[in-house]
């Protein structure tokens, strides 16, 4: 499971954005390789859910 985090990424989550970005890029590759094997991959990508770790994070500069 990935993330919106892969996408668009929130203040001071750099590490998760990029964790999330890479099961992303792992999916993605996978989907290819194993294509000649009917196997097929996808990401789940849930969007923004109001957690404790997503509420404590600053708010972009606008």
């Amino acid at each position: 499971m990935s993330s919106a985090s892969s996408d668009y990424v929130v203040p001071e989550l750099a590490s998760y954005s990029a964790s999330k970005f890479a099961v992303k890029g792992l999916s993605e590759a996978l989907e290819l390789e194993l294509a000649q094997f009917g196997v097929r991959v996808c990401e789940v990508l849930p969007p923004f859910i109001a957690t404790k770790m997503l509420n404590t994070q600053q708010k972009p500069l606008q």
